[in-house]
This record gives structure tokens, C-alpha cells and sequence, in this order.
């Protein structure tokens, strides 16, 4: 390469020199435009997209079957305790045993009623079967004389019959003979054979109206003793019959009597069984005890022995909200609940639905409403009655234009007032 002069180098690095042009108009309309777009986005944005408003409150998780309770109106002492917390029990398994005066005199009355009958059952049905056997041989035996009696009328009628039969025809025989003889008295018959004649008839008249007078006493009185069996057969069968519902009477009113002191004993603590130690309370039905109280203490009044939960039973949500909130509840609204228990950032949430809602305020003056779950995720088979949480309800969804129109009327209601 040759070398180069210096003017050939001086030009070779000479530039022509442009004028550049102002970029701060061009700038300042684009970014006029992309804030009015931006802008135009935004209010868009604010007079179309929902912003979800919600509702915290506090929620306590219930069954739909209510828990049995054990709990008295006066102090019990606990002698020993069957089950425990947690454990499945089948209807009528014993839970506890308990003591106090009012039950020792209850369990006494209930022991003596129970004790009357199985007495009256046990010798006094004895007692009984030998007077019913006693009046049955004796109703079979006026029976059997009352056939006997028949059977003897009867031959006596007959035996009437053929004798008066016979008697009717030898004085009818008689009769006939006096009639035929007595025109021949003086001429072909003598004197004495006519008054023999006549004493003939008379004697088969007499003799037959005689046997009929006996025989008719005799039937009067087969028939008085006929009747009489009759009348003494009634008799015992009355005696019978009264024999057996005096039994039935006094069985039903023992039966009473003992049902009645087990009914006290019931409607005061529930089914029982009565032992030497005291009293046994029993399951109303099969389900799990949740909570049972410790043995060998006196409990005060009104104390909570044992909490038996049914099973299965479904879980739903209890919560309430002051007058102020509750025109934003409705049965049908979603709601999502928190269980305290467990954090929902590591367990996650329970979904479910408004249920139910109060027409009216409770005792505190708050409003009741219920949530049923429907999805509890992880803590399918977790949740227990009784656990706490926050519940928020999604109450409405108003754009942001519509909270700042709410906002503004809200400070000018505030400035005109």
C-alpha cells in the first residue's frame, strides 16, 4: 500500500456534517396517545370488570343430627366411667355409672314395683293354676252329674211311659169288664162278683193316677237338680272367669306400677340399668361418644356427662351477622370457609352454599344463617362438629365506577348532613 499524502489523509476522515431533527413532538404524541388509550382502558376497565365485595364472619361447624346429651338438673357422682371419647357404641351399650340420693330413692322404687311382679309371677301364678285346676275338676264334675241327671230323666220318661202305658190299659181293661157285667147282675152274675169287678177298676184308676202323681214328683225333681247343676255350673264358670281376671288385674297393675317407676327413672336420666352400684346409663342409639366426663367425681348441676354424636351425620356451617349485613345474604349465595384448625394456605379452603337465612334476629340481636359445604377438599374426612373458622360471603360485584359513585354520594350525604 502507498503511502498517503496528508490532505488525502485529512479527507478521508471528514464527515458531512446533517442537522438532526427535534424528536421531543413526535415523542410527546405517542405518549399522548398511548395515555389517552391507556386512560381509555382503564375506565373501560373500571365501568365493566366486577370488583368482588365479600363478608368475614365467624362460622362453627355443626352436625345436621343433633348430639345426645347427658347433663342433670342436680348434683351426680360419677362411680365409674364405661367408654371412651372417640369410641363407637351400638344402642343400649352402658356409657356410665352415676349415684345421687334422688336416684338411690327412684332405683329403690323401681327395684320394689320390679320385685312385686316377678313375685306375683312366680308363686302367685302357682296359687292361681291350682284354684283354676280346682274349679275346672269341679265345673267337670257338675258337668258330668248334669249328663248323669239328663240320662236318668230321660229313662224315667220312658219308664213313665211304658208303666202308665201298662197301668191306662189294665184300668181301661177294668172298666170295660164292670161295664159289660153290670147288666147281668142278679140273673147271671152274682152280687159279689159285680163289687169285685168294681174294686178291680177302682184299684188300676187309683193305681194309675198314683203312679202318674210319682212319676211326675220324680221328673220335677230330676229337673230342680238339673237345674240347679246348671245354676252351680254357672256359678264356676264365673268363679272362673273372675278368678282369671282378678289375676290379669293385678297383673297389669303391678306391670304398671313397675313401668311407671322405671318411667321416672327414664324421663330423669334416659335408658338405664339399675345394679348395686347405681345406676347405668345407656345409648340412646348406636353412634360415637365425643365426650365423656371423668370417673369418680361429684358433678354439679347441670354438668355434661357424656355427648354421644350420631352417625353418619352431614356437617354444616353456623354463623350470624348483625342487622347492619344481613340485606346482603340469601339462600343460594357461595361462600368459602377457613377453617382455623387448619391454615388454607397448607390445607387449603371448604366451599358451600348459603342454606338458610333468619327472617328474624336471635337473642343477640344478630341474624342467624346456615352454609352447607359442598367440596372440603383435604379436609374431607378431617372436619369434626365444633370446629371454628372465618367465612367469607361474595355479596355483590360492583364495577369501580360504581364504588367511587358510592363514595362521592356517600361525602356529599356526609357534608349535607
Amino acid at each position: 500500500m502507498p503511502d498517503l499524502q496528508p490532505q488525502q489523509y485529512a479527507d478521508l476522515y471528514q464527515e458531512e456534517e446533517l442537522p438532526l431533527g427535534d424528536l421531543r413532538p413526535r415523542a410527546l404524541r405517542r405518549l399522548g396517545y398511548g395515555g389517552l388509550v391507556g386512560l381509555g382502558l382503564l375506565l373501560a376497565g373500571a365501568a365493566t370488570l366486577p370488583i368482588p365485595l365479600q363478608q368475614n364472619v365467624d362460622f362453627e361447624l355443626r352436625g345436621t343430627q343433633p348430639e345426645e346429651t347427658y347433663r342433670f338438673p342436680q348434683p351426680v357422682y360419677v362411680q365409674r366411667r364405661l367408654v371412651q371419647a372417640g369410641q363407637q357404641v351400638a344402642t343400649g351399650a352402658p356409657l356410665l355409672v352415676i349415684s345421687s340420693p334422688q336416684i338411690t330413692e327412684l332405683s329403690t322404687a323401681y327395684r320394689q314395683a320390679r320385685w312385686q311382679r316377678q313375685q306375683f309371677e312366680q308363686h302367685d301364678t302357682l296359687l292361681y293354676l291350682a284354684q283354676r285346676r280346682s274349679l275346672q275338676l269341679e265345673l267337670a264334675r257338675q258337668r258330668l252329674s248334669s249328663t248323669q241327671l239328663r240320662q236318668e230323666l230321660a229313662l224315667k220318661q220312658r219308664q213313665q211311659q211304658l208303666r202308665l202305658s201298662q197301668l191306662a190299659f189294665a184300668a181301661q181293661t177294668a172298666r170295660q169288664r164292670l161295664l159289660a157285667n153290670q147288666p147281668l147282675e142278679g140273673r147271671y152274675l152274682a152280687r159279689a162278683e159285680l163289687r169285685g169287678l168294681e174294686q178291680e177298676a177302682r184299684r188300676t184308676a187309683t193305681e194309675l193316677a198314683t203312679d202318674r202323681t210319682g212319676f211326675q214328683r220324680e221328673l220335677a225333681s230330676l229337673r230342680h237338680s238339673l237345674t240347679r247343676l246348671a245354676l252351680d255350673q254357672r256359678q264356676s264358670q264365673q268363679q272362673l272367669e273372675r278368678l282369671a281376671l282378678e289375676r290379669r288385674l293385678r297383673g297389669l297393675a303391678l306391670q304398671q306400677s313397675e313401668q311407671l317407676a322405671g318411667q321416672r327413672l327414664r324421663l330423669n336420666y334416659g335408658p338405664f340399668a339399675v345394679s348395686d352400684s347405681g345406676l347405668v346409663l345407656k345409648a340412646p342409639q348406636a353412634g360415637q361418644v365425643s365426650f365423656v366426663f371423668d370417673a369418680n367425681k361429684e358433678v354439679p348441676a347441670g354438668t355434661i356427662l357424656v355427648k354421644l354424636l350420631a352417625r353418619p351425620t352431614r356437617l354444616y356451617a353456623l354463623a350470624s351477622v348483625p342487622p347492619s349485613r344481613i340485606a346482603y345474604l340469601h339462600p343460594g349465595q357461595a361462600a368459602v370457609l377457613k377453617v382455623a384448625t387448619f391454615p388454607h394456605y397448607e390445607w387449603g379452603v371448604v366451599n358451600g352454599r348459603l342454606q338458610t337465612v333468619s327472617l328474624t334476629p336471635d337473642a343477640a340481636g344478630n341474624y342467624p344463617f346456615t352454609v352447607a359445604l359442598r367440596g372440603s377438599g383435604q379436609l374431607e374426612k378431617l372436619l369434626q362438629i365444633g370446629m371454628t373458622g372465618t367465612l367469607s360471603v361474595v355479596v355483590e360485584q360492583p364495577t369501580l365506577l360504581g364504588l367511587l359513585r358510592r363514595r362521592v354520594q356517600g361525602w356529599r350525604d356526609q357534608l349535607d348532613s
